[in-house]
């Protein structure tokens, strides 16, 4: 699996552990039911068939264990989404616009990247893709998502996340990043013939790296001559 990189990526890797438990489980228990019955009533031991009538039982056992299975497996899936969906505390901010083919970000200081062209091969190195999203560690951040032209779906696969990103209807996505790194940021929804390379980054910084970062972009200090932002951090 990929690296997981906060605790909701981790719980959603427990419930599909989970389930994948127990799907085995069913499977060897009904193909160990299935050889049992061949062997048992197979057309030597039976060369004359009989019906079989109803177990009330049986028929009720069959229907409340399975039914029990999938509520645990609704639940375990359900449970860390919907604290996450209702999150109020939000510190971050990002409004993303998907495109054909990419992803363009504006930040709560006013400062936003450009729309690029899909790349004709897709690079490793953050520092070479200009629609690459910086956040904070440890803070809850929402992404307000928006599609400009056709449906696009924003996936964050080391967060275990991805919303759909649709046209004139504006959706989101929180995220608490535990982890400073670079993560990859792919689109899950068929979009055109550029589709495969409509990838960027998402990268984790520190508290401190994320607050001098936003700050040399804010929309003011970008606007201000550069003999003012020298003598500023001569101060």
């Amino acid at each position: 699996m990929f690296q997981s990189v906060s605790t909701y990526a981790n719980n959603v890797d427990k419930a599909m552990l989970y389930i994948i438990y127990f799907s085995v489980f069913i499977l060897i228990g009904v193909t160990i039911a299935m050889i049992i019955f061949a062997v048992k009533y197979n057309r030597k031991s039976n060369p004359k068939p009989e019906q079989i009538h109803g177990n009330t039982l049986l028929e009720i056992t069959w229907v409340i264990i399975p039914t029990i299975i999938v509520i645990s497996m609704f639940y375990v899936g359900i449970a860390d989404y919907g604290v996450l969906r209702r999150t109020s505390k939000i510190d971050n901010t990002v409004h993303v616009l998907a495109y054909q083919w990419g992803w363009q970000f504006k930040y709560e200081n006013g400062y936003q990247t450009e729309k690029i062209q899909a790349p004709d091969k897709y690079s490793s190195n953050y520092n070479f893709i200009p629609d690459t999203v910086f956040v904070p560690v440890n803070k809850v951040t929402k992404f307000l998502l928006n599609s400009s032209e056709v449906l696009h779906s924003f996936y964050l696969p080391n967060f275990r996340i991805k919303e759909d990103a649709v046209p004139k209807q504006e959706s989101f996505v929180i995220i608490i990043p535990e982890k400073v790194g670079v993560w990859n940021i792919a689109c899950a929804e068929y979009c055109g013939v550029k589709h495969s390379r409509m990838y960027s980054h998402i990268a984790v910084l520190s508290q401190a790296d994320y607050e001098t970062w936003f700050k040399s972009h804010s929309k003011k200090e970008a606007d201000k001559p550069k003999e003012e932002i020298v003598t500023e951090k001569k101060k």
